[in-house]
C-alpha cells in the first residue's frame, strides 16, 4: 500500500520508558525493529508499508534499552512473533538487537550502524546470522567483526543508511534472505542497493567536486533513477546470486527477464554468463546469439563467441560473427585477426592469411596477427610437428622469454588448425619456457583429447604440484581417474584436496560422489558431511549424505537426514522426492503420501512426484485416490509413459481390464521397447494375487525381449515366489551375464540358491548384491534367511 495511507501503528505494551507497537500488513509478524527514538520509529512504519510485512518496533524513549524493561517486553514480543524473526535496528537499536537476537529466538539481524559507533559492536553477543551495514569511508579502521557477522559496507552512506536501504528497495530481498538463514546474500542485496539511490549518488557527486573532479561529479548526478520495478528487483536479485556464485538459481529469473523484455540485451548476457559458468557451453553460445541480435556485443564478448562457437566447430556461424565484428570495427587489428582465426579453423588457409595480414597492416604490434601469419603459412597436417617457419618461431619464442599469453594463442591457432600433434610441441616448449598451472592443464587436456590417459594424468599432477591451491586441477585428475574406473584413486585424490581445500565444498562434494562409487559409504558420510559444513544449502550435498546413510543400510539415519536437508531447503523438491521413496522403500507408504502430496502441490512439480503419490497410494490400498492422482498427473504430463502405464495398471488394480488393456496397448504401442510397459501387466496382476496370470504375462514379456535383464531378473522374482528356484536362477543368471550390476538379479540369485541349498554361491551372490547397495529391508531378509540373523 502507498506510504501515505497505511495505518498507524498500535500501542500493544508499555514498560520503564520502552513501548511495543505494531503496524499491521499481510502474512505473520516477522519483523521486530528496535528503535531507539521517534525517527527510527516512524522508519519502521515505513519499512512495513513498504514492504507489506507487518512489523513490531521496540521503541526506547530515551534512546537505551535496558535489561529489566525489556525482559517485561520481550514475552509480548515473542507472543506476537510468528515464525522466523528478523531483527533490525540502528545505532543503539543495532547493539540491542544483537544482544538479544538470542532471547528472542531471531533467525537473522539487520545491524544498520552509524560509523562512530562501530567500534563498541565488537564486544556484542551474536545469535543467528547477522549482516552489518555501514559507511566504510567513515571508519579510520575496519573493524574487527565477531564470528558470524557479515559486513555489507555501503560506500558514502554516512548517516542516512537506514533511508538510503529503504528508498532503494532493497530490504525486502536482504529480509527474505535473513529468514532464510542467508547471510551472504542478504548482504550482496544491501551492496546493490547503491545502484538505485539518489542520496548516495549525490553524496559521491559532492566528494567528487570536493576533490577537483567536477566532470566526473556532473555525470554522476546525472544518472538517471530507475524506478524500483518488479524488472529492477528481479535484476538485482540476478546480480546478487551471480556475485554469490549461485548460476544456477540465477537462470529462472533471467528467463523470466527475458520474457518480459525480448529486446533487452544485458539479461541474455548475464544469461550466457550463467550457463558458462555452469559448464553448459550450447546454451551459453545460444544466449550469446540471442544477445548480439539484439545489440551488437562489446568486442570482448564478441571474440568470446567466436571462440565458443570454434570449439564447437560451428565454424560457419563463428566466421559469420567474426566477419560482422570486423565490419562493426574496420580500424581496429583484433577483430581482423580474430577471422583470421576464424578462417584458419574452417581449413581456409589463404583467406585467413589475409586476415591476418590486414590486421598485422592496421597494428604491426598486433600479436595474434603477428603469430597467425607464421602458422597460416606452417603447411603441416593433423599428424604433424610443426613446420620450419613454425618451428624457428616456438625457439624465438623460448629464447626470448614470450609471456605465456603467446604461447597459448599459438595452442590456440593451431588446435583451430586441427593440429595436435604440432599443439602438443608448442605446449610442450611452453611448459619449459614458462612453468605454470594453465599450461600444463592445457596439455593435460590435449592428451585426454588423443586417447594418452597415462600422459594426461602425469600432465594433471604436475598441474597440481605447480599450483596445488588451485582446486580445477584436482577435480580434473579425479574426473580422469573416475572415468576409467580408478575409483578408489579418484577418491582418494579428492579426498586429499578437500583436506588441502577445507573451505572449497565442491571438492568434499566431489569426493563424497567418488567414495560412493568406490563402495566407501562411510567415507562418502565424512565427505558430504564436510561439504554441508561448509554450504548447508547444498541440495546435492544434502543428497549424497542420503545415499551414503542407505548404503549403510541406516535407512533412519537417512531418512532423518532428508528431513534435515529439507527443514534447511524447504523449497528443494529434489530431497523432497527422495524423502517419498526412502518411506516407500521403508515400507511406510502413508508418510510417503503425505510427502508426495506435499511435492505435488509445488508448482513445478514433475512427473516423478505423481508416480511417488500413485504409488504410495497403491501399496496403501487406496487404489481409486491413487487412479485419480494418476490422471491428475496426466493432466500436467500428458504423454508421460511411466504415468500413462500407472494409470493402466490402476485400472487393472480396480477391475476395469478392459480400460486397463486398452489404456496399455495404446502405451505399448508408442513405446514397444519400454521395460516397464512391458512389465506393467504382471506387475499389476501381481499385485491383486493373480501370481499365475502374472507368470504367464511375464514369460510373455521374457520371450519377446530376450536381451532385457530387467525383464529376466523380474520374471525371476515371481518364479521364486511360486517356488521354482531352478529356472528363477536360470533366469537371474541370465540377467547377470547381461548387466552384472543390477542389484535385483543379485539378491534374486542370493535367495534362489539358498533354496537350492547352495550356501556358498547364495553367500557370494548375497556379498555381491551388499556391496552394489541393496536395500536395508531386503539385506534384513537375506540376512535373516541365511544366518538367521536381522543385524549385524
Amino acid at each position: 500500500m502507498p506510504e501515505t495511507d497505511r495505518p498507524a501503528a498500535r500501542l500493544l505494551h508499555a514498560a520503564d520508558g520502552l513501548s511495543l507497537h505494531l503496524t499491521s500488513g499481510d502474512g505473520p509478524a516477522g519483523l521486530l525493529v528496535l528503535a531507539p527514538d521517534a525517527a527510527a520509529l516512524a522508519w519502521a512504519g515505513r519499512l512495513s508499508a513498504r514492504i507489506g510485512r507487518p512489523a513490531l518496533a521496540l521503541h526506547a524513549a530515551d534512546g537505551r534499552f535496558p535489561q529489566d524493561a525489556l525482559a517485561q517486553l520481550l514475552p509480548q514480543a515473542r507472543a506476537t512473533l510468528v515464525g522466523r524473526v528478523v531483527l533490525l535496528g540502528a545505532g543503539a537499536g543495532a547493539i540491542a538487537a544483537l544482544e538479544h537476537a538470542g532471547s528472542l529466538g531471531a533467525t537473522g539481524v539487520l545491524a544498520m550502524i552509524a560509523p562512530d559507533m562501530v567500534p563498541a559492536v565488537v564486544a556484542a553477543p551474536v545469535s543467528g546470522v547477522a549482516v552489518m551495514a555501514f559507511d566504510p569511508l567513515a571508519v579510520r579502521e575496519a573493524p574487527a567483526l565477531p564470528e558470524g557477522i557479515v559486513p555489507a559496507p555501503l560506500r558514502h552512506a554516512g548517516g542516512a543508511l537506514p533511508e538510503i536501504l529503504l528508498a532503494s528497495g532493497a530490504l525486502s530481498e536482504a529480509i527474505d534472505a535473513l529468514l532464510a538463514g542467508d547471510a551472504a546474500r542478504a548482504a550482496m542485496a544491501l551492496r546493490v542497493a547503491r545502484l538505485a539511490a539518489p542520496r548516495m549518488r549525490k553524496r559521491l557527486a559532492d566528494r567528487l567536486a570536493a576533490a577537483g573532479h567536477a566532470r566526473l561529479a556532473q555525470a554522476v548526478l546525472a544518472i538517471e533513477t530507475r524506478p524500483w520495478t518488479p524488472d529492477a528487483q528481479a535484476d538485482a536479485r540476478v546480480r546478487v546470486l551471480q556475485r554469490l556464485g549461485r548460476h544456477a538459481e540465477a537462470i529462472t529469473p533471467l528467463r523470466e527477464l527475458i520474457r518480459r523484455q525480448p529486446r533487452l540485451a544485458l539479461p541474455r548476457r548475464r544469461l550466457a554468463a550463467a550457463h558458462a559458468a555452469l559448464g553448459q557451453q550450447g546454451r551459453a553460445v545460444t544466449a550469446l546469439q540471442g544477445a548480439n541480435g539484439v545489440a551488437p556485443l562489446p568486442a570482448a564478448l564478441q571474440a568470446r563467441l567466436v571462440r565458443m562457437l570454434l570449439q564447437a566447430r560451428r565454424h560457419d556461424e563463428a566466421i559469420a560473427v567474426a566477419e560482422a565484428a570486423a565490419a562493426t570495427w574496420p580500424a581496429a587489428a583484433a577483430p581482423a585477426a580474430l577471422l583470421g582465426e576464424a578462417l584458419l579453423a574452417a581449413g581456409r588457409r589463404d583467406a585467413a592469411t589475409e586476415a591476418f595480414a590486414r590486421a598485422a597492416a592496421i597494428d604491426p604490434a598486433d600479436d595474434t596477427a603477428r603469430l597467425g601469419l607464421t602458422v597460416a603459412g606452417d603447411g603441416g597436417g593433423r599428424d604433424d610437428g610443426p613446420g620450419p617457419a613454425l618451428a624457428a618461431l616456438l625457439a624465438a619464442m623460448a629464447a626470448d622469454g614470450a609471456p605465456e599469453a603467446d604461447w597459448q594463442r599459438v595452442m590456440d591457432l593451431l588446435r583451430a588448425q586441427d593440429r595436435p600433434v604440432a599443439a602438443l610441441a608448442a605446449a610442450a616448449l611452453a611448459l619449459e619456457a614458462v612453468p605454470s598451472a594453465s599450461l600444463a592443464a592445457r596439455i593435460a587436456q590435449m592428451h585426454q583429447e588423443s586417447g594418452s590417459i597415462a600422459e594426461a594424468e602425469g600432465a594433471w599432477r604436475r598441474a597440481i604440484a605447480l599450483a596445488p591451491e588451485d582446486s580445477a586441477p584436482w577435480l580434473m585428475l579425479a574426473d580422469l581417474l573416475a572415468g576409467h574406473k580408478r575409483h578408489d584413486q579418484a577418491a582418494a585424490v579428492a579426498t586429499e584436496a578437500a583436506a588441502r581445500h577445507p573451505g572449497d565444498a565442491r571438492l568434499a562434494r566431489r569426493g563424497a560422489e567418488l567414495l560412493i562409487a568406490a563402495g566407501n559409504p562411510i567415507g562418502a558420510e565424512r565427505e558430504a558431511r564436510r561439504a554441508l559444513a561448509i554450504d548447508g544449502r547444498d541440495v546435492a550435498a544434502h543428497l549424497l549424505l542420503v545415499d551414503s546413510l542407505w548404503r549403510q543400510h541406516r535407512g533412519r539415519d537417512a531418512v532423518r537426514a532428508a528431513e534435515a536437508g529439507l527443514a534447511a531447503m524447504p523449497e528443494s523438491q529434489s530431497l523432497r522426492l527422495r524423502l517419498g521413496f526412502l518411506h516407500l522403500m521403508q515400507g511406510v507408504p502413508a508418510a510417503a503420501t503425505a510427502v508426495f502430496r506435499d511435492a505435488v502441490r509445488h508448482p513445478r512439480a514433475n512427473a516423478e512426484a505423481w508416480l511417488g503419490l500413485t504409488d504410495a497410494l497403491w501399496r496403501a490400498g487406496e487404489v481409486a485416490e491413487a487412479e485419480a492422482a494418476a490422471r491428475e498427473g496426466l493432466a500436467a504430463y500428458p504423454r508421460h509413459v511411466q504415468l500413462r502405464t500407472r494409470l493402466g495398471q490402476l485400472l487393472l488394480a480396480g477391475g476395469d481390464a478392459e480400460a486397463a488393456r486398452a489404456a496399455l496397448a495404446e502405451v505399448m504401442a508408442e513405446d514397444p521397447g519400454s521395460e516397464t510397459v512391458r512389465l506393467a501387466v504382471a506387475d499389476a496382476l501381481w499385485r491383486q494375487g493373480r501370481r499365475a496370470e502374472a507368470l504367464a504375462a511375464a514369460r510373455d514379456v521374457a520371450v519377446a525381449v530376450p536381451n532385457d535383464p530387467a525383464v529376466a531378473a523380474r520374471l525371476g522374482h515371481l518364479l521364486l515366489e511360486t517356488g521354482d528356484a531352478d529356472e528363477a536362477a536360470s533366469q537371474f543368471e541370465r540377467a547377470i551375464a547381461i548387466k552384472p550390476d543390477l542389484v535385483p538379479a543379485w539378491t534374486g540369485l542370493c535367495d534362489a540358491e539358498r533354496l537350492r541349498k547352495q550356501i556358498k554361491p547364495a553367500i557370494e551372490a548375497y556379498r555381491r548384491a551388499e556391496a552394489l547397495g541393496m536395500d536395508r529391508m531386503t539385506r534384513r531378509m537375506l540376512r535373516f534367511r541365511l544366518f538367521g540373523e536381522l543385524e549385524e
